[in-house]
């Protein structure tokens, strides 16, 4: 039996620019789902990257599938989050691509509970 995990989802994204559209609401969502709730590591080409709190390991082709759109508009969307301060993505590995939540402490820390 896998745990349960949850995120936690605050009433303001209703006045957040991603609210208006449907798929950048589904593509913030899966951030947050997807996202790391503890540090790991992750073995690639033969080194171990540390993977942190807030971050995960994906690749733009993967998410375009999990959102159901081109692999131009999911470069769009996240250089869009980018822009509006919600995530850093690092893709200048050209093998997989890292992302990173900004400020996923402030929102997901199971102590600010009345953020």
């Amino acid at each position: 039996m896998s745990e349960k995990r949850w995120i936690k989802l605050y009433k303001g994204i209703m006045e957040s620019a991603v609210w208006s559209d449907a798929l950048r609401l589904k593509a913030w969502i899966h951030i947050l789902l997807s996202a790391n709730y503890k540090d790991k590591e992750w073995f690639h080409n033969g080194q171990t990257v540390r993977i942190k709190r807030g971050q995960f390991v994906t690749s733009i082709r993967k998410l375009a599938d999990a959102w159901g759109c081109s692999k131009d508009t999911t470069r769009r969307i996240l250089k869009q989050f980018d822009e509006l301060d919600m995530v850093r993505h690092n893709s200048d590995t050209g093998r997989y691509t890292l992302i990173t939540v900004v400020k996923y402490e402030v929102f997901q820390d199971s102590r600010n509970i009345y953020c």
